[in-house]
């Protein structure tokens, strides 16, 4: 701000020296201060004469006769004009002052070019600062924020050539022959864990069932399954925390949406069966957003459970 209020003063003195110049520069036009001279007779030895007969014609052959001193008129000699004039001083202050505004001028532009260029940096600078902070902030809050994972897996076990379901008290307890041919052994549960550093708070969850044709390798994104299940789960998974879902149970022969021909041709290979489906949360730094993550498996007749495939990328959607 200094050196751009001593760049205006210096052009407001410049501009005032070129007016005053040009204003005294036309007031002088046309104005001549001539002195006082003294008139003085010529001597009669010194005067110029004039002759009255200045009509009568000359001859070239014949020498004019002298004049009586009476015939000869005095004139008056004046002395040559003096003129005093200060024109070419203001014209030069003008061409200065005029020299000095255009530097002046050039000397503003300049000063604006630099200012101009000067605020597009600190712009750019802080418009870059504002994305690194920015992306502070965000790392910030996912190495914070809870991320929830969700696992499909079996509730019983095979030891050896037998199969064990949990224990009420504790332990394993093997399967009769009608539990197995019920498909009991087959049967999955779903569960979250919070790999987070805060608390998770669990909103929906979504599980759906499809078959694919023996030439068919992906599910397509929007699939939603032949049989969906949609459920509320208004739940609080603190950090580090698992919970396991008791309803419903994944069956994957005994359920609505796989029919008798279905379950041959997912044993004989000609058929796939997938489950997938999705959780909803939000967690401490989420306000209008809700975080979903979705999962996939496929069953697998030869190892008789489900593993997981390619898992759908986590995703937020507004309230």
């Amino acid at each position: 701000m200094t050196c751009r209020w001593r760049i205006n003063c210096l052009l407001i003195v410049v501009v005032g020296v070129a007016w005053l110049g040009a204003v005294r520069s036309l007031a002088s036009t046309g104005q001549k201060s001539v002195s006082k001279t003294a008139v003085k007779n010529v001597t009669p030895g010194r005067q110029i004469t004039t002759s009255n007969d200045s009509k009568q014609p000359a001859s070239h052959d014949s020498v004019p006769p002298p004049r009586s001193s009476s015939d000869i008129a005095p004139v008056r000699v004046v002395a040559p004009v003096s003129i005093q004039s200060t024109k070419d001083l203001y014209d030069k202050t003008l061409v200065v002052s005029t020299v000095m505004l255009v530097v002046v001028g050039f000397l503003q532009i300049f000063y604006l070019w630099r200012t101009v260029r000067d605020t597009r940096d600190n712009a750019i600078a802080a418009k870059e600062s504002a994305i690194a902070a920015g992306r502070s902030v965000e790392a910030l809050i996912k190495s914070e924020r809870a991320w929830l994972v969700v696992e499909i897996n079996p509730v019983c076990r095979e030891f050896g050539r037998t199969w064990c379901r949990p224990a009420p008290g504790g332990g394993w307890a093997s399967l009769g022959a009608d539990e197995i041919t019920a498909g009991h052994h087959l049967r999955h549960l779903m569960k979250l864990t919070n790999l987070g550093r805060t608390p998770a708070h669990i909103l929906r969850f979504q599980i759906g069932y499809s078959h694919l044709a023996e030439s068919v390798r992906e599910l397509p994104e929007e699939a939603q399954g032949d049989l969906v299940e949609a459920r509320l789960f208004d739940h609080a998974l603190a950090a580090g925390d698992s919970i396991e879902i008791q309803e419903p149970i994944i069956d994957i022969f005994n359920n609505q949406g796989s029919t008798a021909e279905q379950i041959v041709a997912i044993r004989e290979l000609r058929e796939t069966l997938v489950v997938h489906g999705w959780v909803e949360y939000q967690h401490v730094f989420s306000v209008d957003h809700v975080e979903r993550v979705g999962f996939c498996y496929s069953y697998s007749p030869s190892s008789r459970r489900l593993n997981a495939v390619a898992r759908p990328r986590s995703s937020d959607r507004k309230v």
